[in-house]
């Protein structure tokens, strides 16, 4: 009986069942009160082998993106410790967060459930979701894919855009070949406000004999001097076969 007790009391303290064999500290982190604009944070789950022979963690697998596992990847001797860590990504998981993490071991067949609880308020910056940026201008991409395009017509593509500066923006594109036509919608940007580029392919200008085209042009009056390279945009996609 008191042997009994013993191991109860043993499985409380270190959060361990007999079939899981390795003893962690806490199965449970708290990121706390978070803001989508924090950083990454990293979170450490030590963990003990209590079993008479080594352990080997053999992966970790989540149930989100947005927690990255790292882990002891050695042998754990009888008696020696490890950590599996969770590097937890606020940004774009705003809510509640009640995330968890599987661990495998050479010890089980069962794994091991570590999980993060807490709370995300969403970010500050409205055009978060525009991930790419060029002076003031803030784009969701850099690419135009016009996939299979038809001679017989002209194609549009649209990439939403916004001005994340203080002052109106007028685009336009350098290096657009004499195929392809662009405007915004709106022609000038305002402040804090979204938009279209909008580029127009005549299927007809593309030489008779290319099946396919890309191109390289550059942004400009995007409110701040920026390096060409660093402005640049790709145009490309393929041509339908002439019937």
């Amino acid at each position: 009986m008191k042997q009994i007790l013993l191991l109860l009391l043993l499985c409380g303290v270190w959060g361990v069942t007999p079939a899981q064999q390795l003893t962690f500290a806490s199965t449970t982190a708290a990121v706390g009160a978070l803001s989508e604009d924090d950083a990454p944070r990293k979170y450490t789950f030590r963990y003990a082998n209590r079993t008479s022979r080594p352990v080997v963690i053999l992966r970790v697998a989540t149930t989100c993106g947005c927690a990255q596992p790292s882990f002891t990847r050695e042998p754990v001797a009888p008696g020696d410790e490890g950590e599996v860590g969770v590097m937890f990504y606020p940004r774009g998981h705003s809510g509640t967060v009640n995330k968890s993490v599987f661990v495998y071991t050479s010890a089980s067949r069962e794994a091991v459930q570590l999980t993060l609880t807490g709370e995300v308020t969403p970010t500050a910056d409205r055009f978060f979701y525009f991930t790419e940026r060029i002076g003031d201008l803030r784009l969701k991409s850099r690419e135009v894919n016009f996939r299979r395009v038809d001679r017989r017509f002209k194609t549009e593509r649209r990439v939403e855009v916004a001005n994340a500066g203080s002052r109106p923006l007028r685009l336009e594109v350098l290096g657009l070949p004499s195929s392809v036509a662009f405007r915004t919608e709106p022609e000038v940007i305002p402040p804090d406000s979204t938009a279209d580029m909008v580029f127009t392919l005549d299927g007809g200008s593309i030489a008779p004999d290319a099946a396919t085209f890309d191109y390289e042009v550059y942004i400009g009056g995007t409110g701040r001097e920026t390096a060409p390279s660093k402005r640049s945009m790709r145009l490309h996609g393929e041509m339908k076969p002439a019937r």
